[in-house]
Parts: C-alpha cells; sequence; structure tokens
C-alpha cells in the first residue's frame, strides 16, 4: 500500500514537469532549435550565429540577440547585417548613440546597405537632425528604389525641413512605385494643404479614401472643402466620418460648427452636446 503523501508528492512533481515543458525560455522554438544545432555543427561560421541571434530577436529573446549578433562580429568584423542588428537592439531600448555608432559602422562596411542607411535615418530623426536623416533617407532610397517606407520616411523629412516641393515629388516617386500607398496619398494631401493647394489636396484625400476610407481621413477631406467654403461637402464629408465612426467627437464638432454657422441652431446645439459627451468619456 502506497504512503498516503505519496500521490500527492508524484501530482507536485507531474505539474512541475509541465510547467518546464511549457517555460519558452526552457524550450526553444524549431527555429531557435535549428540555428543552435547549425552553430554546433560550424562553430566558427558568423552566419550562423548571426542567424541565430535573427531567431532569437523573433522569439523576444533580446539578450541572447544581442550575445550572439557580437559572436558573429567576434568571428568576422566585417559582418556589417550583425552591426545593423546590434543597432536594432540599441535603439529598441533607446540607446540612440549606440544604435547611430552601430548603423554608421555597418554603412561603412557595406554601403550598399540600405536598411542600415533608413535605420540610421530614423535616429538622426529622433534626434532632430534632420539634414543628417534626409541624407541617410535619401542613400536608403538610392540603394533600394523599391522599398516604399524609404520615400516616405524621405519625404516626412523634407516636410519638416519646410522642402515642401522636394516632398511633394518624393511622393510622386512613391506613388508611381505603389499606386494604391494610402500612406503615400494622405502624406501629399496634408502637404498640398498645408502648401494652400486646396485642389491637389482633395484630389490626394479622395484617392486616399478611395483606397482605405477611415473617420479621420473623412475629417481632414471635410476640413479642406471648410477652408474653400465649400460647406455642402464638408458637411457631407464630416457625416461619413459620423457613419463610419459613431463616437468621433471631432467629427461631431465640425459638423455641428457648420449647422451653426448656418443657423440650423438645434441641429448644431445637439451634436455640441454630443461632442462634448463624446469627449468627456
Amino acid at each position: 500500500m502506497l504512503p498516503r503523501f505519496l500521490p500527492t508528492i508524484l501530482f507536485a512533481w507531474l505539474v512541475a514537469i509541465l510547467a518546464c515543458s511549457h517555460d519558452p525560455e526552457s524550450a526553444p522554438g524549431p527555429d531557435i532549435e535549428k540555428h543552435l544545432r547549425l552553430t554546433r555543427q560550424d562553430p566558427t561560421a558568423p552566419p550562423a550565429y548571426y542567424n541565430l541571434a535573427v531567431a532569437y530577436v523573433k522569439a523576444g529573446r533580446y539578450d541572447e540577440a544581442r550575445i550572439n549578433y557580437a559572436k558573429a562580429i567576434d568571428l568576422d568584423p566585417q559582418y556589417a547585417l550583425a552591426h545593423d542588428g546590434l543597432g536594432l537592439l540599441a535603439q529598441r531600448h533607446d540607446a540612440l548613440d549606440e544604435a547611430a555608432v552601430h548603423f554608421q559602422k555597418a554603412i561603412d562596411l557595406d554601403s550598399t546597405l540600405a536598411t542600415s542607411s533608413n535605420n540610421l535615418g530614423s535616429i538622426h530623426y529622433q534626434n532632430g537632425d534632420l539634414e543628417k536623416a534626409a541624407a541617410a533617407y535619401r542613400a536608403a532610397v538610392r540603394h533600394a528604389p523599391e522599398q516604399l517606407s524609404f520615400y516616405l520616411n524621405l519625404a516626412r523629412t523634407q516636410r519638416d525641413m519646410g522642402e515642401l516641393d522636394k516632398a511633394v515629388a518624393t511622393l510622386l516617386k512613391a506613388i508611381d512605385l505603389d499606386p494604391f500607398s494610402r500612406d503615400a496619398q494622405v502624406a501629399l494631401g496634408y502637404i498640398y494643404a498645408e502648401n494652400l493647394h486646396f485642389d491637389a489636396a482633395i484630389k490626394a484625400y479622395s484617392e486616399a479614401l478611395r483606397i482605405g476610407p477611415s473617420a479621420d481621413l473623412f475629417i481632414d477631406l471635410g476640413d479642406v472643402y471648410t477652408r474653400v467654403e465649400k460647406l455642402d461637402q464638408a458637411v457631407s464629408e464630416y457625416e461619413k466620418a459620423i457613419e463610419l465612426d459613431e463616437n468621433n467627437a471631432e467629427a461631431h464638432y465640425k459638423l455641428g460648427a457648420i449647422y451653426a454657422s448656418q443657423r440650423r441652431i438645434p441641429e448644431a446645439m445637439t451634436l455640441a452636446s454630443k461632442a462634448v459627451e463624446l469627449d468627456s468619456s
């Protein structure tokens, strides 16, 4: 006969085993396991450690990723992609100066590495150094002209520098690359509106809405119509925004403001009250 406490001990032991088997740190996924095997098979191959680091990043195990990027660089100091990986990890932890050093090192080792140029541009942009950011983004576009996001980053920087004509030209290239880029059309509409090219802004925002409607975009288009005093069209856009998002306080407020200007006071009061209610919640 088994002692009475033995089933309890066995149960606790089983629970501990199951807990360990579900611990992601103790049970690496198949991708990590595959690359671990490759490092054991060839412990002097830098790509094996680089690929293992990438697998760790995908699993959210950043300390182990850092160790393996560094191991790849120890084995091959010219390994540009490993420096780029270390830069991304540093940027994730807001160590921007350290990240910039790694991205610049990657570029020094391989000037055609467009992702490193783009990443360096993002560091300069975060630091407010728009001239350097634009230069880095231009390099990224030059070496990877098929990458839409690089154009958008460059255009945003040019816009912030006040180089609106250059920003528009960059966005038009992005649209040539991908005519269905909603982000490019939205950015283009914003620049046109800020530069008082209202017809062009209406065209860009309308195209963006055709690609992917949203309440915010209907409001943006309504704002342009309001600025050119086409209030019936503005009302239509704000109403579409409310239809799409009935809890959008901004659309209620702006529609109410137009109604007030048209002396439709009861409707304006209703919309204003709803806007306040939504805004306070």
